[in-house]
């Protein structure tokens, strides 16, 4: 639900242009919106909900909500449509993946708006989640959520074996010793229960942990520190937990289904994610809980930060809309009243859990304070670190650091 929230809250914001509405009146001014996310039907629906709340207090307006829940399928959509020019009004984006269309001029700033606004104040936003998003010091994007990855574990699987729960004492060593007795391997070889499933991509924890860099500068690299001595021997700790048979390989990962799929039948006893998959893990009421990462020896407590956040794009129909200042009690400044519990949770910074199942949600909260800026996929690079519309010739340093990364990963088996 923390996940819902904060989307709820940010699609209210954004569809009513961080201030309740009103269109024109001439008869042609009648305005369509196409909103483009991806999600689960969970998300599907709760977004759903405040588009019906939003069209009731304003019924001369119409949201057209399309949902691809493919995160690939929904970026070649995305991409397909900037290119033809019919680019949707709004849509979701992660933050690694909005750098091509702020840098090419394509997406609209949020200032103006929320200076605005009497009913958005950013204060009330964690300030990482608004760093990830500006822009050559504007707010590109408006957050949908603040993403800190923690480990999830299976409760009755550490329970069969007798395996103390994770906690935020756990070092690398203790993370090996629990892998080793979780995992279940069948006396012809076959694995039948992997200790961790972990997406490829989230390599770049056990970096920063070990005192290692990707890049030399997050926004603007130069140089690939992959090479380090710190960074070699977080990615060959991911590598031998894959080589011993602790972790499933990333393919074979993808292959099964993801992370939620694994983890909810039980060929995995933990995964590491962010807050996105609780509401699937409730409402399938599995045993089990969250803890923070362990850390190596002379490490530090880091977390990537990542997330998403909700993006107008330059030439929506919204542009056609007029803001003026609402009343409070005007329903179209409400949305429901989800929006507003988002917006008292973020400023209260505290962190509720729904029934049945209310996980340690802390560590969530713990994370934050800790997050570091991973690269955000630059115009025209090519690699599998970055995905993104190939309209410009990448630069030099681009290829150079897309290039070494991609090497290195495929490397040591976490790339396939």
């Amino acid at each position: 639900m923390w996940r819902w929230l904060a989307a709820l809250l940010t699609v209210a914001v954004v569809l009513a242009g961080c201030e309740p509405v009103q269109v024109a009146q001439d008869a042609g001014d009648a305005v369509t919106l196409t909103f483009l996310i991806s999600g689960d039907p969970t998300d599907e629906a709760a977004y759903q909900q405040v588009i019906d709340a939003f069209e009731a207090a304003h019924p001369e307006i119409g949201i057209v909500l399309l949902n691809i829940p493919s995160n690939g399928d929904f970026r070649t959509r995305l991409t397909a449509d900037f290119a033809a020019g019919t680019p949707p009004d709004l849509f979701l984006i992660n933050y690694r993946r909005y750098g091509p269309y702020v840098s090419k001029d394509a997406i609209e700033y949020l200032d103006p708006y929320i200076a605005q606004s009497t009913q958005i104040n950013l204060d009330d936003y964690y300030a990482e989640a608004l760093a990830a998003f500006r822009w050559a010091g504007k707010l590109a994007c408006m957050p949908q959520n603040l993403s800190s990855p923690v480990i999830y574990y299976n409760k009755d699987i550490f329970d069969e074996v007798g395996v103390p729960y994770p906690d935020d004492t756990w070092t690398w060593d203790d993370f090996l010793a629990a892998a080793d007795q979780v995992t279940l391997v069948e006396a012809n070889g076959r694995v039948a229960r992997y200790a961790l499933g972990m997406e490829g991509g989230k390599y770049s924890q056990w970096i920063t942990q070990n005192n290692g860099m990707i890049l030399d500068d997050m926004r603007n690299p130069s140089e690939c520190r992959l090479d380090s001595p710190e960074s070699i021997a977080a990615v060959e700790f991911f590598a031998g937990m894959m080589d011993n048979n602790y972790a499933m390989r990333p393919a074979n990962l993808s292959q099964a289904g993801g992370d939620a799929a694994v983890f909810q039948s039980g060929q995995v006893a933990m995964i590491i994610q962010n807050a996105s998959r609780i509401s699937a893990f409730n409402a399938a009421e599995m045993n089990y809980d969250v803890a923070v990462l362990p850390l190596p020896e002379g490490g530090k407590r880091t977390n990537s930060a990542a997330g998403a956040a909700w993006v107008m794009s330059k030439d929506a129909d919204l542009r056609r809309v007029r803001q003026y200042a609402g009343r409070a009690d005007d329903p179209g400044a409400h949305g429901s009243a989800r929006c507003r519990r988002a917006l008292n949770w973020q400023s209260r910074r505290s962190f509720s859990i729904p029934k049945p199942n209310r996980p340690n949600g802390q560590a969530f909260l713990d994370a934050i304070p800790n997050m570091r800026h991973l690269p955000i996929c630059p115009p025209g690079a090519t690699s599998r670190a970055s995905s993104t519309p190939k309209s410009r010739t990448p630069s030099p340093a681009q290829r150079q650091w897309t290039e070494a990364i991609d090497a290195a990963m495929r490397q040591r088996g976490i790339y396939d």
